[in-house]
């Protein structure tokens, strides 16, 4: 019986910690921009570009402005280059 609360404290708080990783970025909304130079693989040259990205796992969610554009910052495609895993390097 002395064991019980320990072990049961030690799975609540383990439980609060999944659901809190699981569902934070939902709960979390912090973003914050970035910027990056890469090879476009969609338009075929290398762009500057800014980004706005989740704090939460760092993962691109937005793109504020491109070089391809004028002016930069209207955006008029279907930025595929959220979805890149890794951003090729400029040629």
């Amino acid at each position: 019986m002395e064991l019980l609360w320990p072990v049961l404290i030690v799975m609540t708080v383990g439980l609060i910690l999944a659901v809190v990783l699981a569902r934070g970025s939902r709960w979390i909304g912090g973003v914050r921009p970035y910027h990056r130079a890469f090879w476009c693989p969609f338009r075929g040259r290398n762009v500057d570009v800014d980004f706005v990205e989740s704090a939460w796992d760092a993962t691109p969610v937005e793109v504020s402005a491109c070089s391809i554009f004028a002016p930069p910052t209207q955006v008029r495609c279907d930025k595929g280059c959220l979805g890149l895993g890794a951003f090729p390097p400029t040629r």
